[in-house]
């Protein structure tokens, strides 16, 4: 795909988008002048519409003879090639492939990440609680928690009687208990033991 519109059919009202206006049906596409990224087109009634990679949006066509002004472009005129519609460019959008950097308005996102700018400037806000970066993509160091309920899911650890809290958001450990203690946790008390040691 090349990211150019073809049009055909009927151009009374510059439907077509080629510059010109048809007064009889054209039964073979053509080209539509000046638009070589689009991404996806919509169709009105004897308009449409295109968006492209850089999140903008033209339209041509009618304008509803005066009455509607659905091109957007701030008048009533029908317009025989795209006319960019006024303050208006389309969100980024999330994507799951890393080489997504935001220019064609799709940027790389996980763990919680959503997008809110518009392409080219595609800030990955707010990550889920225990990620970081960019892309959200950096799991956090963990930290202990005297809560337990808490897995570890979000950065946050049960980890108690001396316990020393490891790894990383979704994969924390909890080591080193205290003496007569065990279990993930740490939160286990072990059976006592003889000893002769008066101390």
């Amino acid at each position: 795909m090349d990211g150019k519109v073809m049009c055909w059919g009927s151009g009374n009202f510059g439907q077509l988008g080629d510059g010109t206006s048809y007064t009889n049906n054209q039964p073979t596409p053509v080209e539509v002048s000046d638009i070589t990224t689009a991404t996806s087109i919509a169709l009105g009634y004897k308009h449409s519409c295109a968006v492209l990679t850089d999140g903008k949006v033209k339209c041509w066509g009618a304008a509803g003879g005066g009455a509607f002004g659905q091109l957007g472009d701030g008048s009533y005129t029908q317009r025989t090639i795209p006319v960019g519609i006024l303050s208006l460019s389309l969100a980024c959008s999330t994507s799951t492939d890393p080489s997504k950097d935001g220019t064609d308005g799709k940027f790389y996102y996980i763990n919680g990440g959503t997008a809110g700018e518009i392409p080219g400037s595609c800030p990955c806000t707010p990550c889920n609680a225990g990620y970081s970066g960019a892309n959200c993509q950096v799991a956090d160091a963990c930290t202990a928690s005297s809560t337990s309920s808490k897995d570890g899911s979000d950065g946050n650890f049960y980890c108690i009687n001396g316990g020393i809290v490891g790894g990383n958001t979704g994969s924390c450990t909890c080591t080193s208990c205290n003496a007569g203690y065990g279990g993930a946790s740490c939160q286990i008390l072990g059976a006592c033991s003889a000893s002769t040691n008066s101390s």
